[in-house]
């Protein structure tokens, strides 16, 4: 029972998802969202607990609301009003879980399971991300800039006294959207490349810490078994940060090579300024949990004891710097 009704609603959640950003008129937009909704409430509440329970509501609350504000400016920007255009693109955000619209999320994400957190940063993004991208008109430009500003900001600030890695994963989410806004700005596909890049960065982080059971980042040392899994962890964090040379740099770094061209200065440098914030953090709390001294007297350094999907991780988190030298190269 149980595995046919997770089968079902995953279906109808792609279903839904394919639906809305392949739909040419705004009824059909609403009906893909409402069909990708009521898929992804029922699967929060497989293996229900209370805390489920309770973010299950808090999302349908803010989901059903901006499918509603979606569906009314929708059927009314026949007049091609400005500010319809501007309500419709913020219920978008809003579904998003962008700045300054970001409240639900970090409370939604703090009372799932890793899986669901999972879907919820990942899959759950690509429909409203998509829309945004197609409301980008030259009027709504300036306002979506303050949205880009506003998201960088909260992304760096609101993680930062955090230790739930349910939080900080919710924080850096909203920093990484403003950078993807930044490529919906500048045209073409390059926000999708990022999307695309931060979706196989934060699934390999989020399957270790499934793995592991790791919920705080305290337990990172406690909980990962050995060393290498425990530097898998922390280079999995590290990419997700834009640390070079991991391969989370390298869609920042695409984006600010467009950006440069496209003379997007002040949103870059605060955009790097609020990313250097982020960096901070991680780098001081996984400084703590790589204590040298403890990991070499504790575990043998050559003792590989990691699964095939860790390997993988591994690899992946090692990636950047032959791909990043590679695309130099090739720009010279």
């Amino acid at each position: 029972m149980f595995k046919s009704s997770f089968y079902l609603f995953s279906s109808t959640l792609v279903l839904g998802t394919l639906l809305s950003i392949s739909s040419s008129s705004w009824f059909g937009i609403w009906i893909g969202l409402e069909l990708n909704l009521l898929s992804f409430i029922p699967l929060m509440g497989l293996k229900s607990s209370k805390t489920s329970a309770e973010s299950a509501l808090k999302y349908f609350l803010v989901q059903a609301c901006s499918s509603l504000v979606v569906l009314q400016g929708g059927l009314i920007l026949s007049s091609t009003s400005l500010s319809f255009m501007v309500l419709v693109m913020s219920a978008l955000v809003l579904k998003a879980g962008g700045a300054p619209f970001h409240f639900w999320l970090p409370m939604v994400a703090e009372g799932l399971s890793w899986s669901k957190v999972a879907l919820l940063l990942t899959l759950q993004k690509i429909a409203p991300l998509t829309l945004v991208s197609y409301c980008l008109i030259s009027p709504v430009k300036m306002t979506f800039m303050s949205i880009i500003i506003l998201s960088g900001v909260v992304g760096a600030y609101g993680g930062f006294n955090e230790t739930l890695l349910r939080k900080i994963l919710s924080f850096s989410s909203i920093s990484h959207m403003a950078w993807m806004f930044v490529g919906m700005l500048m045209g073409g596909s390059v926000w999708f490349i990022y999307f695309l890049l931060y979706c196989l960065i934060s699934l390999s982080l989020m399957f270790l810490l499934m793995k592991y059971q790791i919920f705080h980042m305290n337990q990172i040392s406690l909980k990962s078994g050995s060393m290498w899994s425990e530097l898998n962890v922390g280079f999995s964090l590290m990419s997700l940060s834009g640390l070079p040379p991991f391969l989370g740099f390298l869609p920042k770094w695409l984006i600010i090579q467009i950006s440069l061209g496209d003379s997007q200065l002040f949103i870059i440098m605060i955009l790097i300024g609020t990313s250097l914030i982020t960096l901070f953090y991680y780098l001081r709390t996984m400084l703590v949990s790589f204590s040298l001294m403890k990991l070499l007297k504790s575990t043998n350094i050559l003792n590989f004891k990691l699964s095939k999907m860790e390997y993988f991780i591994l690899a992946l988190n090692s990636a950047g710097l032959a791909i990043s030298g590679f695309i130099w190269s090739l720009s010279l």
